[in-house]
């Protein structure tokens, strides 16, 4: 101790640690750790075994606490309980917060910290998960690193000598190695590495126009990092979205940036479930481990509608960007033409990238044309601005004696950008202009033997020779790292245009010979999902060559959905392929999920709408999916009455998601008469549950009722089986518990389980609900039971990759948590459930998630809020005619006004 007990000169930074006496030796084993950290210049270490004999603790503490910079937490049960940490040094630390005191938890075993309001506003140094389960070697290098962050953070002793330790994983393969190096942008990588070892910020936009060097950048700072072994990162991970199309590129998911981060942190298990459940365990990696997460490209996934610019349209992501915005141990970097609205300003910063210094202009300039003059120098960012590709296009077009007129005054940077791809475009010969042209088809970098393969007539002398001047130029980027080249994304856009336009043979020849050969790369038989990306990439090249029903029929339907294989098990729902089966579904469209090509069939056309729809009700994206839902049932009505009730029952349920009930209630009788009229009783029995389901949610109780008796008749004179189960059982068992026949519902759930490998979410799900209201209404019902079929249930259901089955066994939990004390995790799932509900639309689940945390406000005491929160659901309950939940409601609110 004797190092650490000097007196704090004015050189020094003193680091408090507080703790129960009883984990002295995790003092110990904090102190061992900076005797061994060689940048720790004069930190000075202060514990409470430092008060000499005789000495007044009181005043001792006192000084200590006034002269720290910093406060360690070491937090366990016993530091929680601890009388004395809790009446004197907490109480201390906490006004020195005002001060600029950093209080800091570190959990060294598992308990209750967050329960503690003083800590749990802060994030723990070095993540949720407890330093007593960690062998001793991983143990160590955390306390090493603990050291070393404050260090860094803090600018404590030597920071610039600090040795970090290297990543346990880096992946950067998705981002394309630029060929140019980056010209100025000095402010904005320091804004970048400030975000890095800011206490504060969680996420930082990278905000500026096509062109600016977004990417550039990204990469720039990603290699600086990379010299300092990324300045404490557990996990580096850097993705690109820009080969999926422009601003709110319809049908573009975050579903391969999803599989491939869950691949590369180490649960490849989770690429088959759904986009929800992947992400949520991205957070959950980076609130236990310092990650460095880098999306290039983001505005793909961002809506391009005036009224809702720059909201990412993808649930997934959003819901990702939003948690780790609230709490992290690392940071994530997103490049984007468009802010994220809603984000808190507390953790979130925009880094708006203007146009390049004057400086910095003429030497991208120079770089790309080193005969120009001074005069052009001065003059060209004057009329051209000073966007980066903007410049390097007009010094390329000079470098070949290409003349540019000015573009007049009032043009934007879009518009200047657009005018120098014109020119360059216009300068460049027809074997340059064929190579563009082909390499803009693809969109991702192509290695050698792809490009052996996409240019065969090519000689290899003269095509790299033509690849050279194309990157030269500004239009390609090539990479020697992995040996790849690919089109600039703003460049690819604008020659697919130009080549669609003036080339139009040409076009449709280059994407046939891609579609052949992407159908011949693809395996007989698909056994993951990496299989399935030539077939992917088949039904893109094959729609853009006018092959569209042979896209449909031969390689979506046959191949994909494996029509007419024995097994008929569709490629998304072994592997997840939603996004990618959604995204080639949208090239048969010429206007996304409104208006279909005129070469599909008219017998198809209602099936290809009902996909899309299913898949962007499985993503999450509902009132995206309510259109071509809409769409499917008007063209089945025509000619298919048994597919009309299937897509109107789809349709049906999801308006019922919506809380447009009256709509609901149209297209379920609408189902049911098409079922009626195509007399096949399995979609009789389906389409009377969704009209069950229906009626519930208006409160119509003995219709209900008898619908569901009427489809488990015609269920049993159809196949002899007595009771309905699985996901069609759930609009009865709804009913029964809504006249309060709890253990009926039981019995029934417990007979679907009898064969345990037949189970579904909705079994364990419903099981867990009844056993809950039975103890809800006093009757004998096991808690503990119920606990066990909805973790069941719950993890089910994330499986499921139906992202509507996840709300309901959450809440259910979440109840079940209360009624156990544990309000942690009723929270949790609560917390989860409400953003879930919110971010997809469905309002039903809204407001039953808001009747629960309206009670559990109650519970706490806290009246005001609960009366708010029922005024919320009661107003959207009355807008979507949600009247089951009337009376509840209406309980509530009058609680709520007594409580206030």
């Amino acid at each position: 101790m004797s190092d650490f007990a000097e007196a704090a000169g004015p050189s020094t930074s003193t680091v408090f640690v507080s703790y129960a006496r009883e984990d002295a030796g995790w003092r110990d084993r904090l102190i061992a750790a900076l005797e061994r950290c060689p940048a720790r210049g004069s930190i000075v270490l202060w514990a409470d075994p430092q008060i000499e004999p005789g000495q007044f603790w009181g005043r001792e503490l006192r000084d200590a606490v006034q002269r720290a910079r910093v406060a360690l937490c070491l937090v366990t049960h016993r530091f929680l309980v601890s009388r004395f940490v809790r009446q004197h040094e907490l109480p201390a630390l906490l006004a020195r917060q005002r001060d600029g005191l950093r209080l800091i938890p570190v959990v060294v075993e598992d308990c209750d910290w967050v329960s503690l309001r003083s800590l749990s506003r802060t994030q723990a140094i070095l993540g949720d998960a407890p330093l007593s389960n960690l062998p001793q070697a991983e143990l160590d290098r955390r306390l090493d690193e603990l050291w070393l962050r404050l260090i860094s953070r803090l600018q404590l002793g030597k920071a610039d000598e600090v040795d970090w330790p290297a990543p346990y994983t880096i992946d950067l393969h998705a981002m394309s190695q630029p060929s140019v190096q980056m010209v100025g942008r000095e402010a904005e990588s320091h804004e970048l590495n400030i975000a890095w070892t800011s206490w504060e910020t969680k996420v930082v936009s990278v905000v500026g126009h096509a062109g600016a060097g977004k990417s550039l950048l990204a990469w720039s700072w990603l290699q600086q990092m990379r010299q300092r072994n990324f300045a404490g990162a557990h996990h580096v991970f850097a993705w690109s979205f820009s080969g999926q199309g422009g601003t709110g590129a319809a049908g573009a998911t975050s579903e391969a940036f999803l599989n491939a981060a869950v691949r590369a942190w180490g649960r490849p298990d989770l690429t088959i479930q759904s986009s929800w459940r992947k992400a949520q365990e991205i957070v959950r990696i980076c609130r236990r481990e310092r990650c460095l997460l880098v999306l290039d490209g983001t505005e793909v996934l961002q809506d391009a509608r005036h009224a809702l610019r720059g909201t990412i349209s993808d649930i997934a992501l959003a819901r990702l960007v939003a948690e780790l915005a609230r709490r992290q141990l690392g940071l994530l970097a997103m490049t984007s033409r468009e802010p994220v609205p809603g984000l808190p300003v507390e953790t979130a910063v925009t880094l708006v990238m203007d146009e390049l210094l004057e400086a910095d202009a003429r030497r991208v300039l120079r770089a790309g044309f080193p005969a120009i003059s001074d005069e052009d120098l001065d003059a060209l960012p004057e009329s051209w601005g000073r966007n980066a590709l903007t410049l390097r296009l007009v010094a390329g077009a000079m470098s070949m004696g290409r003349a540019l007129p000015a573009p007049p005054p009032e043009a934007g940077v879009p518009d200047r950008l657009e005018r120098a791809l014109s020119a360059v475009y216009d300068t460049l010969d027809v074997s340059m202009r064929d190579l563009l042209g082909t390499l803009s088809l693809f969109d991702r970098a192509l290695g050698v033997d792809s490009l052996r393969t996409a240019l065969p007539d090519a000689p290899p002398a003269a095509a790299a020779h033509e690849h050279a001047r194309l990157e030269s130029l500004g239009l390609v980027i090539r990479s020697t790292r992995d040996r790849t080249i690919e089109v600039h994304p703003e460049v690819r856009e604008y020659v697919r245009r130009r080549f669609f336009a003036e080339r139009r043979a040409d076009w449709l020849a280059s994407n046939e010979r891609l579609f052949e050969e992407a159908l011949a790369c693809a395996p007989p038989r698909i056994e993951s999902a990496t299989d399935a990306i030539p077939l992917h990439e088949a039904m893109i090249y094959g729609a853009r060559a006018g092959r569209h029903q042979d896209v449909l029929d031969h390689v979506y339907w046959d191949r994909l959905l494996r029509g007419r294989a024995q097994d008929r098990e569709a490629s998304w729902r072994r592997f997840g392929t939603i996004g990618a089966d959604l995204a080639g579904l949208t090239e048969l469209f010429v206007v996304p999920w409104t208006k279909l090509s005129p070469l599909i069939a008219a017998r198809d056309r209602s099936f290809v709408f009902g996909q899309v729809a299913m898949y962007l009700g499985m993503l999450g994206r509902l009132d995206e999916a309510i259109g071509p839902a809409r769409i499917a049932v008007a063209l089945a009505e025509e000619s298919d009455p048994e597919n009309a009730s299937v897509v109107a029952g789809n349709l049906s349920y999801k308006l019922l998601l919506r809380g447009e009930l009256d709509a609901a209630m149209v297209t379920a009788q609408q189902a049911v008469a098409n079922a009626r009229r195509a007399r096949v009783a399995d979609e009789v029995i389906i389409s009377l549950t969704h009209l069950a389901q229906v009626l519930l949610a208006k409160n119509e109780l003995q219709a209900a009722l008898e619908a569901c008796v009427e489809a488990e008749t015609v269920q049993r004179q159809a196949t002899g089986t007595p009771l309905l189960y699985g996901g069609i059982a759930l609009a009865y068992n709804d009913v029964l518990l809504a006249h309060g026949q709890w253990s009926e519902v039981a019995t029934r759930a417990r007979k679907a389980m009898q064969n345990p490998s037949a189970a579904v979410a909705s079994d364990h799900c419903m099981l867990g609900v009844s056993l809950l209201q039975g103890f809800r209404e006093g009757g004998r019902a096991s808690l503990d039971e119920a606990r066990r079929h909805l973790d069941i249930g719950v993890e089910l259901a994330r499986e499921s990759r139906e992202i509507d089955m996840l709300p309901r066994p959450l809440l259910a939990r979440a109840e079940l948590h209360s009624y156990r004390g544990d309000g942690v995790s009723a929270q949790d799932d609560l917390d989860e459930v409400i953003d879930l509900t919110s971010s997809c639309g469905m309002r039903l689940l809204l407001v039953d998630a808001l009747i629960l945390r309206a009670r559990r406000e109650l519970g706490s005491g806290d009246g005001a809020a609960a009366n708010d929160t029922c005024s919320v659901a009661a107003e959207l309950a009355t807008e979507t005619g949600y009247a089951l939940r009337r009376e509840v409601l209406g309980r509530l609110t009058h609680r709520a006004r007594i409580t206030t």
